[in-house]
């Protein structure tokens, strides 16, 4: 028997008239406002990437759903139930792209509608991020085991790295791949990223059985929507040993809608800017000090992202005086500290 987990109980077509006015295909993509390095002027990787990343900017109604589809291994049974993000509410995400030279960040804001189209109080929620960086010199690599390996990029140029986030900023997977195509349809891809198990399986799937996938990614840009395919392998990580379980589809699809029916977003990304720019600044430095770092939950304590919003909440008043954001830089650091063993530092 087939089981749903979660249904799309409101709807795509409620949706897409709910306070529109008109055709949400027919709103103009984001852009990003930074000016390119002079260096790139001509580079035809990089301009691809960016106009890819460019329209990633904007409101979107959002979909993820995820299965599988095949068991691997022996005396395993498949796991029937579909991950869908949507049970009688429907999602929308306000999403900003940055520029910062070759760097661009792709900010995800969330929140909720309920079944008549009304906004959820309390659904408001700063997502994942995505770190673009063209040309890199190194990215992550997950070991496993909560342990991740800085890995020199040996032909940088026309490649594009991913980091994506997670709610508190901290690194979730990254993979290095060049975006490709020309007119409307860009796309980039990704495979054998090896990544820790999902939250999303432990926290609302309460899966315990597997500790990693092997992932397989391929974004697809177009003006007026984006999507993320996956094809994933759950992997079972024994000390060195890694065991296939099963294999995992994947997609995140957005539809863009017009910007005012993310107002709420756009509010809240205005009221809290400082301190996930801060947030952001801080992870940046700390990744560029170490070569290799090891992440643990201590006993007894909460996700690191839960003290993460907590300390939000404190310090976001202080943050114009630069003693109380020298004070919030501090502290968000003997948050991730307390989460990390030494980490290895840098090499010379």
């Amino acid at each position: 028997m087939r089981i749903v987990i979660n249904i799309v109980a409101y709807g795509l077509a409620g949706v897409l008239t709910l306070g529109t006015g008109g055709c949400a295909t027919t709103q103009s993509a984001g852009s990003l406002r930074g000016t390119p390095p002079p260096e790139l002027a001509g580079d035809a990787d990089f301009a691809r990437g960016r106009e890819a990343l460019s329209r990633m900017g904007g409101c979107f109604l959002v979909d993820y759903n995820f299965s599988e589809t095949k068991a691997l291994a022996q005396g395993y049974t498949r796991d029937e139930r579909v991950y869908d993000v949507n049970q009688k509410k429907t999602v929308l995400e306000w999403i900003y792209p940055v520029e910062e030279g070759r760097k661009i960040r792709v900010q995800h804001v969330l929140f909720a509608l309920d079944e008549q189209g009304q906004f959820m109080e309390g659904s408001l929620l700063r997502h994942q991020a995505e770190d673009w960086e063209y040309a890199p010199a190194y990215y992550f690599e997950y070991q496993g085991q909560s342990r991740w390996k800085k890995v020199r990029v040996e032909k940088p140029q026309g490649q594009w790295a991913r980091r994506v986030t997670n709610l508190d900023d901290g690194l979730r997977y990254q993979c290095v791949g060049a975006w490709v195509g020309h007119g409307q349809r860009l796309e980039w891809e990704c495979g054998d990223n090896f990544a820790p198990i999902p939250g999303r399986e432990t926290r609302d799937m309460k899966r315990s059985d597997y500790q990693a996938l092997v992932r397989a990614t391929r974004l697809v840009s177009f003006p007026s929507h984006f999507v993320e395919r996956q094809k994933n392998v759950k992997t079972v990580v024994a000390g060195e040993e890694r065991k296939p379980l099963a294999e995992e589809v994947g997609r995140n699809w957005y539809l863009r809608m017009p910007e005012k029916d993310c107002q709420q977003a756009m509010d809240f990304t205005k009221a809290r800017g400082a301190y996930w720019r801060l947030l952001q600044e801080t992870w940046a430095e700390l990744f560029e000090q170490v070569d290799d770092f090891t992440e643990v939950t201590p006993p007894e304590a909460p996700p690191r992202f839960m003290k993460i919003m907590e300390l939000e909440d404190e310090v976001l008043p202080r943050l114009a005086d630069p003693a109380g954001k020298a004070e919030a830089r501090k502290r968000i650091l003997e948050i991730i500290q307390t989460y990390r063993p030494a980490a290895a530092p840098k090499a010379p």
